[in-house]
């Protein structure tokens, strides 16, 4: 072989790797951008249940509410957070911990709307809420504070 066939022929295997490196590169990057994506939506909506579970327990369990004042800030709060069960049932902790909270805060809402003592209710309502917390915290991977 001649040094110009062996330099074209290293240039052509040269290339060929080169590109094929280069696919195989793309590839894999495609594969772990979609899956930061789709876990970053993920760390999101677990937020978002957090967020929405933090503002019931503060407007229900809060002192010095009425009921009118409790029923008025609910809007759809309570019924978000029963759906909110359905769409974490991947994760069967954070489903359980939901149900769990609503059920309580359900239970604290209608101790108050009778009148009744419901500071064991109340206390039971942010025990759920801390389980929720810790249940999110242990799928995002956050660390307690």
């Amino acid at each position: 072989m001649t040094p110009l066939k062996t330099t074209i022929l290293a240039a052509v295997v040269g290339s060929i790797f080169s590109l094929l490196g280069m696919f195989v590169n793309s590839w894999l990057t495609q594969g772990r951008e979609r899956r930061q994506q789709v876990w970053q939506t993920e760390i999101k909506r677990i937020i978002d249940v957090e967020e929405r579970a933090g503002v019931l327990v503060e407007l229900i369990c809060g002192h010095h509410r009425s009921v009118a004042e409790i029923v008025e800030g609910l809007a759809d709060g309570l019924a978000r957070l029963e759906s909110d069960a359905g769409r974490f049932r991947r994760h069967r902790a954070i489903m359980q911990s939901i149900r769990d909270l609503h059920n309580r805060l359900g239970c604290v809402l209608h101790d108050r709307s009778r009148h009744d003592d419901s500071r064991e209710s109340v206390k039971e309502a942010m025990e759920m809420y801390e389980g929720l917390l810790a249940a999110c915290d242990k799928v995002t991977g956050k660390r307690q504070i």
